[in-house]
């Protein structure tokens, strides 16, 4: 499906494939998580390839990084001849994002020590450092810290870190947007891509080897994102695009498998951490485009997709979040008992614990979350409509931690 948008466009309008896009990337990265216990260092034969292959499902994380900087960027760059724009922007993301990640923060550190007070394993220990939790900046937290600092007993809150890098964008992002022409706003994406990379060289050679979760070190796939929507709305459509795409798939495909086979994209390895990201976040732009024209846009109009894209930040809050309740009440252990054999265990758990957190979503989507997102009509970017038109369905980009 082509998607040619117009700069004078009131609201940017609904491009579906995108939906089955983010529903890819979440899948992606609930089998990565779901599957952890695959990866093994014993592990040979197809339990080592399973493993590698649902390994790589971390990507998914640059995927919505890349597809969180074009959504972003359309919105600001299509509203900001709006009345109030900036005030308009932050009123509906806090409408979107706060009230499912801030409503379960309430009931691990508020509710569950109030009513039920340490029968929940892990609860106290995680809240020492819930401050980081709270102000959107536990991925700086992780950087410096081990990964355990979020995860104790049955709770896990160490794949925030991604939802805090995006809400750190939102912070400075939109006055760049709103206050720069469109063809400076492209010139500085180019610059700050540079400019990251040669960060990530600097800080990896200096001895940090988690830069994997610091924000100006993942910029490059929301800085991508944004350079696409800002040419969409210069002298390009999507089908100018098209052979750029190519070009771009074309030279990032090589050294991203020649990556996956020596180290097997390993997120905490040097060659990911230097040049990788790079790689990875322009081979996830070469997708973004080809996903919007031609037949390649098809794979994501398929309905399953679309509907885990439309459900996909209380995918990204709940699935991780319930993982170590989903151990306890039908881990593979408990799974291997019954069937007697290791395979259909891990699978039968990675898809009940798939299976349960679309519930959950669904249920979270349509009893509280959606009661909350009525209240965007009151921050209309076209005040004068009677009704909203068609309308883009963003989700913060949920993005994890590795397991």
């Amino acid at each position: 499906m082509a998607a040619n948008i117009s700069p004078s466009c009131s609201h940017t309008p609904r491009i579906p494939a995108l939906d089955g896009l983010r529903g890819l990337a979440i899948l992606m990265v609930m089998i990565h998580h779901f599957a952890g216990g695959l990866s093994s260092p014993t592990a040979t034969g197809v339990t080592l390839f399973f493993s590698r292959l649902t390994g790589l499902g971390w990507c998914g994380v640059d995927l919505f990084f890349v597809l969180s900087g074009f959504l972003i960027t359309s919105i600001l760059y299509d509203t900001k001849n709006s009345p109030a724009p900036l005030r308009n922007f932050y009123a509906r993301r806090i409408l979107r994002i706060f009230p499912l990640y801030y409503g379960l923060l309430c009931t691990l550190f508020i509710l569950l020590p109030l009513l039920a007070p340490n029968s929940t394993p892990g609860v106290t220990k995680v809240a020492q450092n819930q401050i980081w939790l709270w102000t959107y900046s536990s991925n700086f937290a992780t950087v410096f810290a081990k990964d355990e600092t979020f995860r104790s007993g049955l709770v896990q809150a160490g794949h925030f870190w991604s939802l805090a890098v995006e809400e750190q964008f939102y912070l400075l992002w939109p006055f760049l947007v709103l206050s720069l022409r469109r063809a400076t706003l492209v010139k500085f994406s180019t610059i700050l891509i540079l400019s990251m990379l040669a960060l990530r060289l600097i800080l990896v050679s200096s001895g940090l080897d988690r830069v994997y979760y610091l924000t100006p070190c993942r910029l490059d796939g929301l800085m991508m994102g944004s350079i696409v929507a800002l040419m969409l709305r210069g002298h390009h459509n999507i089908e100018h695009l098209i052979p750029h795409a190519k070009r771009l798939f074309a030279i990032t495909a090589i050294p991203l498998a020649t990556l996956g086979i020596t180290s097997g994209l390993d997120p905490f390895a040097r060659p990911m951490t230097t040049i990788g990201f790079t790689l990875l976040a322009a081979f996830f732009t070469s997708i973004l485009i080809f996903a919007q024209a031609g037949r390649f846009a098809r794979l994501f109009n398929a309905a399953f997709v679309q509907f885990l894209g439309k459900y996909s930040y209380g995918l990204y809050v709940l699935h991780l979040a319930l993982e170590p309740i989903f151990t306890r009440l039908f881990g593979p252990s408990k799974l291997t008992t019954l069937f007697h054999h290791y395979w259909p265990a891990r699978l039968t758990f990675i898809f009940l614990s798939i299976s349960t957190s679309i519930l959950l979503a669904y249920l979270s989507w349509h009893l509280y979350e959606k009661q909350f997102l009525k209240l965007k009509r009151f921050f209309d970017y076209n005040p004068n409509r009677t009704r909203p038109t068609s309308s883009l369905t963003f989700s913060a980009t949920p993005s994890l931690r590795p397991a």
